[in-house]
């Protein structure tokens, strides 16, 4: 690929920034759905739920197909999301009661 200069601002600076902007705004991301599975899991146990399935994208990454795949769980033993390993940026899985 070829770099070049616009309004004076090099193309490969500019992306470089973005690229860092893109990941900061999926770790937060991330952080915010990890703060909102463990209520969500604290929720379905106080209702009586004893086991939760694990759902995320039509397309999830090999380390969420995986944890998807071994769904239920028990809901003391499911895997938190994000999912360790997911690749996709910021973790598009979710809990439901099962």
């Amino acid at each position: 690929m070829t770099w070049g200069n616009v309004n004076g601002i090099s193309e490969a600076l500019w992306f470089e920034y973005r690229m860092a902007q893109v990941a900061a705004e999926d770790a937060e991301t991330n952080e915010m759905t990890r703060e909102q599975g463990l209520e969500m899991l604290a929720a379905y146990r106080e209702s009586g739920a004893t086991h939760v399935s694990l759902i995320g994208a039509d397309t999830p990454c090999p380390a969420c197909a995986d944890a998807m795949r071994r769904s239920p769980y028990a809901i003391g033993n499911v895997p938190r999301i994000p999912i360790s390993g997911c690749t996709s940026g910021f973790c598009r899985c979710d809990y439901l009661p099962a």
